[in-house]
């Protein structure tokens, strides 16, 4: 699954308005209770989405402390439902599904769709940043290795041209003083 990285809730919620009343695209977010809360805060303050369903509660207040689909149709408009229901997650089958990182594992398994990312909103955790810097290294190395190799064999090809130039320049001077 690609990983994106949103600055924080405004501008996820703005792309997800723009892929629905640009790209008339569905999407899902599967997000814990305070990511829901954000999403949804966000999303209203747009005023662009018609509020149709939001079915979500404090997990102090009745104990239920999974994921929750955040939807934003392209018919512009806000959907929130519990994501666990009846012993099982619902299945998810959104033109694009944003799973943040935080979200369980058997959650992503009812997922439905081609467009499916890692989200993380605000910053990307600890032991990601450092993936991607070891990922990082390992390519400036192989780059730094490839740069080497092409400038031996740069190298190696200019001598090859040298001797080739004073092969031919040898013979043009036998031809002249023959």
């Amino acid at each position: 699954m690609e990983i994106v990285l949103f600055d924080n809730y405004d501008v996820f919620a703005e792309a997800l308005i723009k892929l629905a009343k640009n790209a008339e695209q569905t999407s899902v977010i599967i997000c814990n209770y305070k990511d829901a809360v954000g999403m949804i805060q966000a999303l209203i303050e747009q005023q662009k989405l018609t509020i149709e369903s939001v079915d979500i509660t404090d997990p102090e207040v009745n104990g239920y402390d999974k994921e929750y689909h955040v939807a934003v149709t392209k018919d512009m408009e806000l959907w929130v439902e519990p994501a666990f229901r009846d012993g099982q997650y619902l299945k998810s089958s959104a033109d694009i599904v944003f799973v943040t990182g935080n979200s369980n594992s058997k959650a992503i398994k009812g997922i439905d769709s081609e467009s499916c990312y890692e989200t993380y909103i605000g910053e990307l955790p600890e032991e990601l940043l450092e993936e991607a810097e070891e990922e990082n290294t390992e390519k400036e190395n192989t780059e730094k290795e490839n740069t080497e190799k092409d400038e031996t064999t740069k190298t190696e090809r200019t001598i090859d041209d040298v001797m080739n130039d004073l092969s031919l320049m040898v013979k043009c001077i036998k031809f002249l003083f023959d």
